[in-house]
């Protein structure tokens, strides 16, 4: 009789043990499936709102170079804006070595 229910006692072990197995398996299979559902989503979403952006980005073009275009000598003259009397340059020095060694 100890043998019989030992035998059971470890048939329904095995038995709860796959059980809980396939539980396991089918929950985690739900929630991978559902997160690249969701994934799938987002990436949507992001694609369209790039999509947006983009557009915005060549509407903006658009108006910088029309508004380029009427930009001119005598309308920034208007806006009070002269020409500089002395131009002065800079000559930053380089400090890369040359190939011979010299500065």
């Amino acid at each position: 009789m100890t043998k019989k229910t030992v035998k059971i006692h470890t048939e329904k072990l095995i038995f709860n043990i796959l059980v809980i197995g396939i539980l396991a398996s089918a929950l985690l299979y739900a929630y991978f499936v559902s997160s690249s559902v969701l994934n799938i989503v987002q990436r949507k979403n992001i694609e369209a709102n790039i999509n947006i952006a983009s557009s915005r980005v060549g509407d903006l073009e658009s108006e910088y170079i029309f508004l380029t275009k009427n930009i001119t000598l005598q309308y920034a003259r208007t806006l009070g804006f002269s020409e500089p009397k002395d131009v002065a340059y800079v000559k930053t020095a380089s400090y890369a070595a040359r190939i011979d060694g010299h500065r």
